[in-house]
């Protein structure tokens, strides 16, 4: 005969073992895709790329010993976790970390260069590049159109449905009416 305790104690060894396993599967699968992750990909292409990897390999002749990786799974992981998703961000964080070390490495060389873009980038008031246009010595554009074109673009009134205008022909407002009507919010 068989004790209630003794099924009681292999029934929870079992769901231990099922943990246990369940547990190694979830931090063998985040290191596969850790790299994956470290080159700055996102969630749905990291598990695309590792998936694809896992085909290709597959159709190369290679047994298949991995399975495919659901993204829906470290997502569910990732919603229940604080811990892993800050995780999983310091490994999407990492090109940008590397970027931003080479970088200061090349500022203390006296690399010019990464010193330009450091201030252009922090410093952006005083020396981020800037692109105005204007019409020659300075003074404002004239746009015209070729006579020859006149014929082709339509004027609002030759519209059936003023509904139908485009936003871009639409006739100025007054500009009187347009003051009217801004001095109404300001009260």
């Amino acid at each position: 005969m068989t004790d209630s305790s003794t099924i009681q104690k292999a029934q929870h060894q079992a769901t231990e073992e099922k943990r246990d396993t369940s547990a190694l599967n979830k931090d063998l699968t985040l290191t596969k895709l850790e790299a994956y992750f470290k080159i700055g990909l996102n969630l749905n292409r990291a598990v695309n790329q590792f998936n694809e990897k896992l085909r290709s390999d597959q159709t190369k002749g290679n047994r298949l010993t991995e399975e495919r990786i659901a993204r829906s799974t470290i997502q569910t992981w990732i919603d229940a976790d604080e811990e892993l998703r800050q995780k999983i961000d310091s490994w999407k964080d990492f090109p940008n970390i590397l970027a931003r070390s080479r970088w200061i490495q090349e500022l203390h060389k006296g690399d010019w260069k990464a010193s330009k873009e450091w201030l252009e980038r922090r410093e952006k008031d005083e020396f981020a590049p800037r692109a105005e246009i204007t019409g020659a010595d300075g003074k404002s554009l004239v746009i015209s159109f070729d006579p020859a074109l006149q014929g082709i673009i339509k004027q609002p009134e030759d519209y059936d449905d003023p509904a139908s205008v485009p936003p871009t022909q639409q006739p100025a407002q007054d500009p009187q009416e347009h003051s009217e009507v801004q001095s109404s919010y300001r009260d």
